[in-house]
C-alpha cells in the first residue's frame, strides 16, 4: 500500500479526528457539528484529479473491523475504498461515527463523489435499526454542496441526489442547502 505521508507531511485533520473516534467511541457523542469544506482543494490541485486521503496503515485495520461491525452489505466495497484513499469512503466512515450531528456541512471536494456516503445514509436513515448505523435523527441543519459544473476530474456532470435524498425523511431538519442535480428523463 501506497504511505501517503512524508515526514514533512502532517496527518489530515480529517484521518486525526477519525484516529481519535476509533480509539475514544464515546467521544463521538459529544460532537454536533461538522464542517467539511474543501474549497481551495477542490478548486486548484484537484480540478483533474479527484482527492485522495490516505488513513495511515496502522489506523486501517481499525477502521476495516468498524466498517464490518456495522454488517452493511456493501462492507467490502467500502473497505476496498477506504483502502484505496476514497474521499466519499472517508466521509461515510466519518459520518457513521458521527450519529449525534445537529448540524453537517460537507462541500466542494467531500462531495464531488458520494454515492458511498450516499448508500451508508440511506442504510442508517431509511433501514433503521437494520444495522449497526446510527440513525442521524437530531440532525437540524443541512448543508451539502458541490460545484454546480461539469467536473473534469469525473469527466461528467456531479451526480448527487442519490446521497442527498435519505436526508429528506429525518423528522428534526428545519434547514437545508443543497446542490442538486437535475434528473435525467
Amino acid at each position: 500500500m501506497f504511505d501517503y505521508y512524508s515526514d514533512l507531511e502532517p496527518p489530515r485533520p480529517i484521518t486525526q479526528l477519525l484516529r481519535t473516534l476509533l480509539s475514544k467511541p464515546q467521544l463521538a457523542a459529544y460532537i454536533r457539528s461538522l464542517h467539511l469544506d474543501g474549497r481551495a482543494w477542490a478548486a486548484h490541485e484537484a480540478r483533474f484529479k479527484l482527492p485522495k486521503i490516505y488513513i495511515p496503515e496502522g489506523q486501517l485495520n481499525e477502521s476495516i473491523t468498524f466498517i464490518h461491525r456495522t454488517g452493511v452489505p456493501y462492507r467490502d466495497l467500502w473497505c476496498r475504498e477506504l483502502c484505496d484513499g476514497s474521499v466519499d469512503a472517508l466521509v461515510a466512515l466519518l459520518l457513521a461515527h458521527l450519529t449525534s450531528l445537529k448540524h453537517l456541512h460537507l462541500g466542494y471536494a467531500f462531495t464531488r463523489q458520494s454515492t458511498l456516503t450516499g448508500i451508508m445514509l440511506q442504510s442508517a436513515i431509511c433501514e433503521p435499526g437494520t444495522y449497526k448505523l446510527g440513525n442521524f435523527q437530531s440532525l437540524q441543519e443541512l448543508s451539502f454542496l458541490h460545484r454546480e459544473d461539469r467536473d473534469e476530474a469525473c469527466y461528467m456532470m456531479a451526480k448527487n441526489t442519490a446521497a442527498i435524498l435519505p436526508f429528506f425523511y429525518l423528522p428534526n431538519l428545519r434547514h437545508v442547502s443543497a446542490s442538486i442535480q437535475n434528473p435525467d428523463k
